[in-house]
């Protein structure tokens, strides 16, 4: 399964310098309906029209000029029978009017494909368009204007007219500042934000074709600037201030409400901000595009856009559009956003398109990536039920916790291991109770060579417990990045065992613990970790991979890496191991390793390792080396082919019934008898003294 991310970011097209405008007034990107879409259609301000190809080679196929003067506010498209299209609203020296061009393609004799204008109409109208959506087809379309407005607009027989289906706002002072088409709910529907001198009024509308143009409900509350919306899934986001509110649709009302400040780089720099999923959302910011998971309050991924190391001017990046996906699967997780890319180096813009990885929205995507880090204190976790006996006991024991850290802690720096160990994991197992734990501790001392056993983590009976007081008992073993233990004499493995089992075990102590594992030959610790430690990098088992010797490990790792890491995520870290470790790391002894093992999974690693290398960049040598080991394998299965071919015909040969008259020969009259040749007697016991051999030659099966 591979984890959220930002990857794979190219660019389509350079946009001319208009300094007079604004990242957000440069061009106006259409809603781009699915991921597989080859074409993106842009609308850039006194520039074109104009459709780009964006594979297998980014290329404008379409193009429709404007005037110098000419800003486009809102854009859409369509398709019917074969032709394209466009809508827009465009606004020319404080004049607005609508333009809805024909495209149709023509295919040539050399097999290209050409794009031309069949047609162009215009309609003047009286305020700026600041939304506007074919509904259905080029039939019907609706419009939103910048003073709230919303009026439906006929093209039949070649012309644009007003309908007479129109929602009028009485406010003439207010502001549309944002608007989104309701596509994912049952009716269509229309979102608008709008501001006046005092008030934010959030307003949702109908604009069922066949129905009027009514609103169904609005809210009003006192202004907020600089805000910045978008929409996804029946909720309204909003940001402001470095927060970001959830709304719902339905009343309005805030639902939850999430801090950003740990990663807005430059408040001064425009904030944008799309919903490429359900309770994921892009932001935009300086140099930065973050992928946020709204329900868990934690940063996914990150992509940071730079011309060159030597430039010391950062970026500037304002995201236009972004593909909506259900993100709940691996089939619905994969998205994509387009953005501008201010160079500034030398002040050109650039539109981009990134891919996008949304995750599925799960816990386990966002442990460690919170958005804002708590304290390190640490409180006792009350039970959800209890009887009047134990909330009697929980009441008066409320900082046990504290106190089992304080004995850990003696323990530690005492380096007493069993005492360690008898406190914490009784503890965690909570089958004792504290009070019990500390009286068995202060009867006797436990034995120097006491036995202990491995247990493992049950979510359904082990102790609840504080994330921050498991963090910090591993603080008591290891420092961190990279980890290494405190004192390499004091290593409580019993501990290690049960916590590398625990699915909260802190992602600060991951990067690196292989390795220490590796190091100090904790060969248990270190196949538990592969098998069970979340949050582990793909690149530290790769290198285990590459340097370790055991099968039993490699093993386990081939199973992890394959179960856990995409294709492109372990070709990736290939790649950047064996460049790095290529004074040491042998990929025909590693193509050994996998071949030697019993798992499937070692073809899929082998694969990896041919793609990643690349056979026309092999040495003859290696190429002889890995010639030899598949012409072994073949030869291999070629002999256990003929001597199983043998067996199966000694066993039908076997199984025949012999007939009444004559007794057929028996697989026991194939072989030979054997007598001792220094024994002269033939005795009654000759018989046990005898060894039957086959009269074939005996074959060794090679596997």
């Amino acid at each position: 399964m591979s984890k959220p991310d930002l990857y794979d970011q190219y660019v389509i097209t350079s946009l001319p310098r208009t300094p007079d405008l604004t990242l957000s007034e440069k061009v106006v990107v259409p809603r781009i309906t699915s991921i597989d879409a080859s074409i993106i259609d842009l609308g850039i301000s006194k520039s074109i029209i104009a459709s780009h190809i964006t594979r297998p080679t980014p290329k404008l196929i379409w193009s429709y000029a404007l005037n110098p003067t000419t800003l486009v506010d809102c854009m859409d498209v369509t398709t019917k029978d074969d032709v394209k299209y466009y809508v827009c609203g465009l606004t020319d020296r404080k004049k607005s009017k609508l333009l809805l061009l024909e495209t149709t393609s023509s295919v040539t004799e050399d097999g290209n494909t050409n794009y031309a204008t069949a047609n162009e109409v215009e309609l003047k109208v009286n305020s700026r368009p600041v939304g506007i959506k074919f509904m259905g087809g080029p039939d019907l379309i609706v419009v939103v204007y910048e003073n709230g407005s919303v009026e439906q607009v006929k093209f039949a027989d070649s012309q644009l007219s007003l309908g007479d289906n129109k929602f009028a706002n009485s406010k003439s002072k207010e502001k549309v500042v944002f608007n989104a088409f309701i596509q994912d709910l049952e009716d269509e529907l229309l979102l608008t934000v709008s501001h006046d001198a005092k008030n934010t009024i959030y307003r949702l509308i109908a604009i069922n074709p066949v129905k009027s143009i009514i609103q169904i409900t609005s809210s009003s509350v006192p202004l907020i600037k600089d805000a910045h919306y978008c929409y996804s899934s029946g909720t309204l986001y909003q940001y402001s201030n470095k927060h970001i509110d959830s709304l719902l649709i339905a009343n309005f009302a805030t639902t939850n409400t999430i801090s950003v400040a740990s990663i807005i780089d430059n408040e001064e720099q425009i904030v944008s901000i799309t919903a490429p999923a359900p309770d994921r959302l892009l932001l935009g910011n300086s140099s930065k595009l973050y992928l946020v998971n709204f329900k868990f309050a934690s940063l996914l991924s990150t992509f940071k856009s730079s011309s060159s190391s030597a430039h010391p001017v950062p970026d500037i990046v304002y995201i236009n559009q972004v593909v909506q996906v259900k993100g709940n699967s691996a089939n619905s997780s994969v998205s994509m956003a387009v953005y501008l890319n201010l160079k500034n180096k030398n002040n050109n813009v650039y539109l981009n398109v990134i891919d996008i990885n949304v995750g599925l929205n799960k816990l386990s995507e966002c442990l460690g990536k919170a958005l804002e880090k708590g304290t390190t204190e640490f409180h006792q976790i009350p039970e959800l039920f209890t009887t009047e006996g134990e909330e009697e006991q929980a009441s008066g024991g409320a900082d046990e916790v504290k106190e089992v850290y304080k004995l850990l802690k003696q323990a530690q720096e005492a380096k007493d291991l069993n005492k360690w160990e008898s406190i914490l994991i009784p503890y965690l197992k909570n089958k004792k109770s504290w009070s019990s734990i500390k009286s068995s501790i202060s009867k006797k001392p436990k034995k120097a060579d006491k036995v202990y056993e491995f247990k493992e983590f049950e979510d359904n009976t082990d102790r609840v417990v504080d994330i921050k007081f498991i963090d910090s008992v591993l603080n008591l073993i290891f420092t961190s990045d990279p980890p290494e233990f405190v004192d390499e004499g004091f290593v409580p493995e019993y501990t290690l065992m049960y916590l590398l089992t625990n699915p909260l075990f802190p992602l600060k102590f991951t990067p690196g613990l292989v390795q220490l594992f590796n190091d100090t030959g904790n060969t248990t610790l270190l196949r538990q970790a592969v098998n069970t430690c979340p949050g582990i990098p793909c690149r530290d088992l790769v290198v285990q991979l590459v340097y370790d010797s055991d099968n039993d490990t490699l093993t386990d790792l081939v199973n992890r890496i394959v179960g856990e890491f995409s294709r492109k995520d372990i070709t990736a870290a290939f790649k950047e191991v064996l460049q790095s470790e290529a004074d040491l790391a042998d990929v025909i002894e590693l193509i050994t390793k996998m071949l030697k093992l019993s798992e499937l999974n070692a073809w899929y690693i082998i694969e990896i390792l041919i793609d990643v290398n690349g056979l026309f960049n092999w040495d003859m040598i290696d190429v002889d080396a890995l010639n030899e080991i598949v012409t072994q394998k073949i030869e291999a299965l070629t002999v256990n082919s003929y001597n199983l071919t043998l067996s199966n015909q000694v066993l039908l040969h076997s199984e025949k019934k012999p007939s009444k008259k004559s007794k057929e020969p028996s697989q026991l009259d194939n072989v030979l008898t054997l007598v001792n040749k220094g024994d002269s007697k033939k005795g009654t016991d000759e018989a046990d003294s005898q060894q039957k051999v086959p009269i074939y030659s005996v074959e060794k099966l090679e596997v």
